[in-house]
């Protein structure tokens, strides 16, 4: 049985410099950056550091995604059409074709840190101290070539961690 606890939101751009966004039901982000590698078409990227605009929205006590051109909350809608993720702002726009549209979700975006970062972020971990020794693991880090997922290694119990990139070759720790 799968576990799917949520839906995470990948973006990946494209060679001719398309942006594609994939939503994808996963149990943590080290799955989502996997499965999206893996399906990655040749000469795609993976796009992290996306800077997105949220306001907080009183009354409805949440928060909202902002329009990037206008700066209006809340009139951004989604839907998952062929297993691309669509945006539709209301405010600069007409009304959204097609049905299976829904007020867009704030998601955690997919981060990218060097593996050096990675390492310490790992090692300065406690309830990492106890993860199984020389097996290389997946981390819920992209690498900034864009391409790859940072693995880490735990060296010895309670120690350091040494971190690579599957795709750049570069490592750290």
């Amino acid at each position: 049985m799968k576990l799917h606890l949520w839906d995470a939101e990948v973006a990946i751009q494209h060679a001719d410099g398309q942006i594609e966004r994939r939503l994808i039901p996963v149990a943590n982000h080290a799955e989502a950056l996997a499965r999206v590698l893996r399906a990655m078409p040749e000469g795609a990227k993976l796009l992290t550091g996306e800077r997105r605009l949220i306001g907080w929205n009183k009354q409805a006590r949440q928060f909202e995604l902002v329009c990037n051109r206008c700066g209006t909350p809340g009139l951004i809608l989604e839907r998952v059409r062929d297993g691309a993720l669509q945006r539709h702002s209301w405010c600069c726009a007409d009304e959204p074709k097609g049905a299976g549209w829904g007020l867009a979700s704030i998601r955690r975006p997919v981060m990218s840190f060097n593996v050096h970062a990675v390492a310490e972020v790992l090692s300065s971990d406690m309830d990492l101290a106890e993860e199984q020794l020389g097996v290389w693991t997946p981390t819920a880090y992209a690498c900034p070539c864009g391409y790859g997922q940072i693995e880490g290694l735990l060296t010895a119990p309670g120690g350091r961690w040494r971190t690579r990139c599957v795709a750049c070759g570069e490592a750290g720790g």
